[in-house]
């Protein structure tokens, strides 16, 4: 059966881990659709595998309610009903006390992470309801699992996101739609090049194999969790 992948935020590090790791269980027939920041795109790498007429590039700004509303536009051109959908957007990552945390900063997280998965939600998940059939992985951080500091405006926005998928899984779980989460700790990636790198030792120093998790590992994470049939409404910790 054809599959519609769609990946928001999909030119990411982890975006383009989970793509490669997904096309380990391809179909000739699965079309893929990526969302990046940019207009255009470099995912060359990605055409020599599926083939050009496979994928679609929809470049959009998250960060402005505008950039939201062109992807939408963008997205509904294409017709297509997607059958996975991977929500991976953030802003990089602050290392800010709370007292000095602006509300731009506040604004842009919610902007780029949650405000765009409501609208985008809005739109895709009655789509899947119609067809009865869906999964969707939202990327939320391991932030919703304990107290972490200095990372407030970050923070915040992965527990709205955390909301955002509860009430999607109560309202829908029962429509064919399996909706879940994973919940990594840090990860090595370009997301924490501005903090500073006293700050990533010691977390890298506080986790149980001395080291940050590695993309692959929550690109297994998300795989793992679109594969199965029947788990809805779980956060899958990534974590050392």
């Amino acid at each position: 059966m054809k599959r519609v992948f769609l990946f928001t935020g999909g030119t990411s590090e982890l975006g383009k881990a989970t793509i490669l790791r997904l096309l380990q269980d391809k179909n000739g027939d699965d079309e893929y659709i990526v969302h990046g920041s940019s207009t255009s795109h470099k995912l060359k790498w990605l055409e020599d595998k599926i083939g050009n007429d496979k994928l679609h590039y929809i470049g959009a700004d998250f960060s402005r309610r505008a950039g939201v509303d062109a992807f939408l536009a963008e997205f509904k051109r294409l017709e297509l009903v997607p059958t996975h959908w991977i929500h991976l957007p953030a802003p990089s990552l602050e290392f800010t006390q709370f007292a000095k945390t602006s509300l731009i900063s506040m604004d842009k997280n919610l902007q780029i992470g949650v405000y765009s998965a409501f609208s985008i939600a809005q739109v895709i998940i009655p789509q899947m309801k119609k067809v009865k059939r869906g999964k969707v992985v939202f990327v939320l951080s391991s932030c919703i699992l304990s107290k972490t500091k200095y990372m407030a405006s970050y923070s915040i926005a992965k527990h709205a996101l955390l909301g955002l998928m509860q009430s999607l899984v109560a309202e829908y779980e029962s429509s064919g739609i399996n909706i879940n989460a994973v919940a990594p700790s840090m990860m090595q990636t370009q997301f924490i090049n501005q903090i500073p790198e006293l700050a990533i030792s010691s977390i890298r120093e506080s986790s149980r194999l001395n080291k940050l998790v590695d993309i692959s590992d929550v690109a297994d994470g998300i795989s793992f969790l679109l594969s199965s049939k029947i788990m809805s409404g779980v956060v899958l910790p990534i974590t050392l």
